[in-house]
């Protein structure tokens, strides 16, 4: 690597968005969609790693995607040695615009009613965005009048190609609405079609939510109504539930969006959890337990019947895991015995948490 491109040498905007725009632009992209009727549209998306884009359901469903494409360079500037007497620095484009018609997908929420949708688009190669950790239960009103930046695609008249529109605005508030679903940011800056999908970025350069709609009333113009942002633990339970964590998220979150967990508890003494991680890469049931008899008899009919399809490991005495074997002939898979193991921990009749 060039000593010059060294992080420490890199020239960072004192404007904290305007940072976050020149990190993060070029992660944001646009998908260019036929509507049933024939007519047109466009939606916005971004990039959290591996392929995978967000974008709101509705922008997705019931529509046949023609392209899908980001449009902003990515450069990055350096320091020089004589920086400071001469004025110059170093250059560095890292990511470039580009388009596709190759995907897989769209992955929708399993819930109807929760506006997230994933796409799996491996041609584009782009910056993954930073999904915050702010998860519903933990959203007090720390946000509110903060500065935010919002990117996404709304058609602009007369330009013959989509172009990223960016708009810094503040939280004026969280609402969450009683038709249910996730609390929603609102924002104070314009709402238009074609924002939706978006990528709402705070200045410390997390994802705050994904832009899913205008609040409004009796059918009134989009513009009219409040730009709503959906929060960040929707995006998660969407692509946890298609398995599409990508490998940093998981390690942040040490497996917890990978996991599926059952807790029995009779008494502080007796418990027993049964865990399943599960991912393309690695895979594994654990079990522990102050119950040795359950234990034993767990690892018994386990190595009994799948010792070719899962190798034990003794993490303790009453702590152990079975690594899947990702052998192609496998009858079993970690889902199953998974379940195989709460049916054998369930004979004992020890109360599901």
């Amino acid at each position: 690597m060039d000593e010059n491109l060294d992080d420490q040498n890199r020239l960072r905007n004192s404007n904290k968005l305007k940072y976050a725009y020149d990190n993060f632009a070029s992660g944001v992209g646009y998908i260019a969609v036929t509507l049933a009727n024939g007519n047109e549209s466009i939606g916005s998306c971004f990039h959290i790693g591996e392929g995978i884009f967000i974008t709101a359901k509705h922008v997705v469903e019931n529509c046949t995607i023609k392209e899908i494409g980001t449009t902003t360079y990515q450069r990055a500037y350096y320091k020089l040695q004589d920086s400071r007497t001469t004025g110059m620095v170093r250059a560095n484009l890292e990511y470039t615009p580009q388009a596709t018609a190759v995907f897989k997908g769209p992955f929708l929420h399993p819930d109807e009613n929760i506006d997230v949708a994933a796409i799996l688009v491996p041609d584009i190669k782009a910056p993954a965005l930073i999904l915050g950790d702010h998860l519903d239960d933990w959203l007090g009103d720390e946000y509110v009048l903060s500065d935010v930046l919002v990117m996404g695609y709304p058609p602009i008249p007369f330009s013959p190609k989509p172009l990223l529109i960016s708009a810094k605005c503040e939280v004026n508030t969280i609402v969450d609405k009683y038709t249910g679903g996730h609390p929603h940011f609102i924002l104070s800056t314009m709402a238009r079609g074609g924002f939706s999908g978006g990528p709402v970025i705070t200045e410390q350069g997390i994802v705050l939510g994904l832009v899913t709609e205008s609040l409004g009333v009796n059918n009134q113009p989009t513009e009219l109504g409040y730009l709503s942002v959906m929060s960040v633990e929707g995006i998660y339970n969407c692509i946890a539930h298609h398995k599409l964590i990508p490998k940093f998220i998981d390690e942040q979150w040490d497996g917890f969006w990978s996991k599926v967990e059952t807790w029995y508890q009779n008494s502080e003494s007796e418990h027993i959890v049964v865990t399943l991680y599960d991912r393309p890469d690695n895979a594994n049931v654990s079990i522990s337990s102050f119950r040795a008899d359950i234990l034993d008899i767990v690892k018994k009919t386990v190595m009994d019947l799948f010792q070719n399809s899962f190798v034990f490991e003794q993490v303790h005495d009453m702590f152990f895991r079975f690594h899947y074997a990702f052998k192609q002939d496998d009858t079993i898979k970690p889902v199953d015995l998974y379940v195989m193991i709460n049916d054998i921990v369930a004979k004992f009749d020890i109360p599901i948490l």
